[in-house]
This record gives structure tokens, C-alpha cells and sequence, in this order.
């Protein structure tokens, strides 16, 4: 998958749009699948966690029961991430500088950023988190993009760096 899906809370044109219907999965059709909120959410989690990618939920069995050997990651999500490992490539080797550059609250932890970066480099998440396929392109139009909270600096400055 090279492209994000069409119920990506990642996408702008989603923002404020009511959660699918369709998802098997009971706990997200009682939030608001496209809220800042879940944004941050999601992203709070990728950070901090080492193995952990978000599914596109159109490939995941638990809410579409389609065939688990074809679950890819969110494009969205692992387009956050990518940013992140390219600006550490610009900025760092220095933990410090990275963080400088893209502010405390949204920088990955250290202990995570080789984790993802591997992930994406191979193609595929650890084996812990499902062996899911990774988009093997993640050169999108920024600007159809939605992104969590604090961002600002982290999308700027991406921008440059792929200029």
C-alpha cells in the first residue's frame, strides 16, 4: 500500500467526519475515530513504543475480517514516524539536537527511534507486532495530511529536508 486509505483519520478531508460504521471493532465506533484526539493518541503511542505500528484498519481482520496475511501499517502513521527518523538523519547523530529540532512533546524516544527506523529500512514491523507490511513508498502530499498535535516544527522542517 503506497497511499493512505480512504478512512484515515490522517486525512484532512476526514476531520470532523463521523466514525465508519463499518468497523467490526465495538470500542472505536464509540469514539470519534477522526478527533485530534485519536490523532495524539495514536501518536503518543508510536513514540513511546518500540514494536508498535497502527494498522490500516481496511487490512485489519479485526474490523473489516478480511485475510490476516494482507494487514499493512497506517501510511499516516508511518509517515509521522518516517519524518522523524529523516529529521534525526539531518540533525543528529545527537539525541539532544533532534529533540531541539522537533520539541520534547512529540520526538520519539531514543530507545524506539532504531526500532522504527529498522522497520522501515526492511519493510516490515518486528515479528512482535504481526510481521505487517510497511508502505514501500511514503512520498505523499503533505498538505492532504492531518497531524498530531505540536507537529508544526516536525512537518517544516521535513519539508525542507526532502526539498
Amino acid at each position: 500500500m503506497n497511499k493512505t486509505c480512504p478512512t484515515c483519520p490522517f486525512l484532512a478531508i476526514n476531520k470532523g467526519k463521523p466514525t465508519p460504521t463499518d468497523f467490526k471493532c465495538v470500542e472505536h465506533n464509540e469514539t470519534d475515530w477522526y478527533s485530534q484526539e485519536n490523532i495524539d493518541g495514536i501518536w503518543y503511542v508510536m513514540r513511546k513504543d518500540p514494536i508498535s505500528f497502527l494498522s490500516c484498519h481496511t487490512t485489519d481482520p479485526d474490523y473489516y475480517g478480511k485475510d490476516e496475511k494482507n494487514i499493512s501499517a497506517c501510511v499516516g502513521a508511518a509517515l509521522c514516524v518516517y519524518m522523524h527518523i529523516k529529521i534525526f538523519e539531518k540533525v543528529g547523530p545527537v539525541y539532544t539536537d533532534y529533540i531541539k529540532a522537533v520539541g520534547n512533546d512529540v520526538a520519539m524516544y531514543k530507545n524506539v527511534m532504531g526500532e522504527k527506523a529498522l522497520a522501515i529500512v526492511i519493510g516490515k514491523t518486528s515479528p512482535l507486532w504481526g510481521g505487517m507490511s510497511l508502505p514501500n513508498s511514503l512520498k505523499l502530499d503533505l498538505d492532504v495530511m492531518r497531524w498530531p498535535s505540536g507537529f508544526e516544527k516536525t512537518v517544516a522542517l521535513f519539508k525542507k529536508i526532502i526539498k
